[in-house]
């Protein structure tokens, strides 16, 4: 099973990292590390990214922008597989564990899925065959996709 990090990057996300933080360490999938880089917040994000304790590998650093938080927190990661959480965005419990098994089955990357939108639409569930989503244009958003880190990396990261 490989590893997967989870990758939190956060500006002034204090009234809803935590509930990030709560729905990426409440995935089913066993093997996940959950990463959060805080990035020059100025109100309490770092105070609630604290109180989970050892449960978050966690930094902090000047406000940089989006692009460079996912990018340090890639550089963070010990992960094969990055699932990229926007801190004001959650995962529904079984998300990765779903994920993973389409890696088992036919090894691609990105793993594509659909996203549900605050009101509660969604556009369905992964077809079987990865590159069906790719021809029907629903490639997801970042963080409904899971990212092969490699891959990441040999396109240089997020710019």
């Amino acid at each position: 099973m490989p590893l997967v990090s989870i990758l939190i990057p956060c500006f002034n996300a204090e009234a809803w990292v935590g509930d990030a933080i709560r729905s990426a360490l409440g995935q089913t999938y066993p093997r996940k590390e959950v990463l959060v880089f805080d990035d020059g917040s100025t109100d309490g994000t770092l105070e609630v990214v604290r109180s989970f304790g050892n449960a978050v590998r966690y930094e902090a650093g000047t406000h940089m922008g989006a692009c460079a938080a996912r990018n340090r927190l890639t550089e963070m990661s010990h992960g094969a597989w990055l699932q990229y959480l926007d801190a004001d965005d959650v995962l529904l419990p079984r998300k990765i564990e779903v994920q993973m098994e389409v890696v088992r089955r036919c090894p691609c990357d990105p793993v594509v899925s659909p996203c549900a939108s605050p009101n509660g639409l969604r556009d369905g569930p992964p077809h079987k065959i990865p590159w069906v989503d790719f021809l029907r244009r629903r490639i997801g958003c970042t963080i409904s996709n899971l990212w092969r880190k490699e891959a990441v990396l040999a396109v240089g990261g997020w710019n």
